[in-house]
């Protein structure tokens, strides 16, 4: 009889275990969300509910009665692209018998790289929602656009994240791998064995600044600036009852492609609010134009110059949600930002990546679920006839990412 299901669940008993220890994105996100997820296997168009805390309007002094504020409850449904898989041919020996040197020789040859793509999917797909989401960026318009090539600058973000009152016990660094070089290559220019130890590991730089920082590939290509790059004569012309867009004026009439997803805009007179107390930070707001409604990347002005676009998260200047000073005015000035390259803080509160367990895959022939510690439920299934020469078994995760921009900083640098 084949040995195809025993096959298999080593390979993916072992390829949990490589993924949990070495995924940068698994080892740096919030995976408490794992335990309260109990169906037995999800499948797309299924809705899971998570929930952002919210915070009482007053924060300090005596207070009569207790304030009522409500929990945010952000719905995420899951479709077919949160579905990662890889897939391997089992040949006629892998297939029908079993390794001659035992499961550690099935996980070094097979394991590992199924961990590997894997794991570069996910990291992409975090990328993205990271990108697309992390709308509060902190950084104090366009003369701090600057290369960040030394520890200090590595440590003024670390401040800028304390103030903004992220926990120092998870903070992360994801750095683009050119600002991870050249922070590398800072470091391998001091002779102090204890910074340097493990810093030229593969996608790690180590632990500096009370933070854990590790380079992504996903980040190598810089984001091209949109035609109003450098542009300091754009103002605001209106913002949305409910923060979720803003308008722009002064562009050329009926023009195209004035702004693209991706974007980043500084309004100076606005600033960013201490997420605990709710007191307005030194520094200075900037938002990222977000694809439109329709998925479209770019905007075009109308025939008074006007450009509205999209932002991911809403800007509320008030209640336990509030993220901004006050909502831009009318005539605001605001500050394009030119091409850049991107990095990313968060706590593990800012980057929630949920493994789930899939449903039963439909016409499989044999199916498994195999975890690690428990919490990356992985599941291997076989496509084709089971007793065939060669088989073909798949590796699927079902994962669904959800980033909370309140806990991340965007950090762009100069191209």
């Amino acid at each position: 009889m084949p040995n195809v299901l025993q096959t298999s669940n080593l390979i993916v008993q072992g390829m949990t275990q490589n993924f949990e220890q070495g995924s940068p994105i698994f080892n740096t996100a919030n995976l408490d969300y794992v335990s309260e997820y109990t169906k037995p296997g999800y499948d797309k168009g299924d809705t899971i509910n998570i929930r952002v805390p919210g915070y009482p309007s007053v924060t300090t002094g005596l207070s009569v009665s207790a304030q009522d504020f409500d929990d945010r409850v952000v719905p995420f449904t899951l479709s077919e692209s949160d579905i990662y898989n890889v897939t391997r041919e089992l040949n006629l020996y892998e297939g029908r018998t079993d390794f001659a040197g035992g499961s550690k020789e099935a996980i070094a040859r097979y394991a590992t790289q199924q961990a590997l793509a894997m794991e570069a999917k996910i990291e992409s797909q975090c990328v993205t929602k990271l990108t697309q989401s992390a709308y509060l960026t902190p950084i104090d318009r366009l003369s701090k656009l600057q290369a960040l090539n030394s520890y200090s600058g590595v440590q003024n973000v670390t401040t800028m994240a304390r103030k903004l009152k992220f926990s120092q016990d998870d903070l992360v660094f994801m750095m683009n791998c050119d600002d991870a070089a050249s922070v590398r290559n800072s470091l391998q220019n001091m002779f102090n064995p204890a910074i340097n130890t493990g810093i030229t590991k593969r996608a790690v730089l180590g632990n500096l600044a009370s933070m854990d920082i590790f380079e992504s590939a996903e980040m190598s290509a810089p984001h091209v600036a949109s035609k109003s790059a450098n542009r300091v004569d754009l103002t605001v012309q209106a913002v949305a009852a409910d923060g979720t867009s803003i308008t722009l004026q002064n562009f050329t009439a009926n023009d195209t492609d004035v702004l693209k997803a991706g974007d980043r805009i500084a309004i100076p007179s606005v600033n960013v609010l201490d997420p605990i107390s709710k007191v307005a930070t030194n520094y200075t707001l900037v938002v990222t134009v977000a694809p439109a409604a329709d998925g479209t990347l770019t905007y075009d002005a109308d025939g008074s110059g006007h450009a509205t676009f999209l932002l991911s998260e809403p800007l509320f200047a008030a209640g336990e949600h509030a993220n901004v000073s006050a909502l831009p005015a009318v005539s605001a000035a605001t500050e394009v930002f030119p091409s850049y390259k991107l990095n990313f803080a968060y706590t593990q509160a800012g980057l929630s990546a949920i493994p789930l367990p899939l449903g039963d895959i439909h016409g499989a022939d044999m199916s498994s679920l195999a975890k690690s510690s428990g919490r990356i439920p992985v599941r291997s299934y076989m496509q084709g006839v089971n007793t065939s020469f060669v088989n073909t078994f798949r590796i699927s995760m079902f994962v669904a990412i959800k980033v909370f921009p309140q806990y991340v900083i965007a950090v762009p640098t100069a191209v």
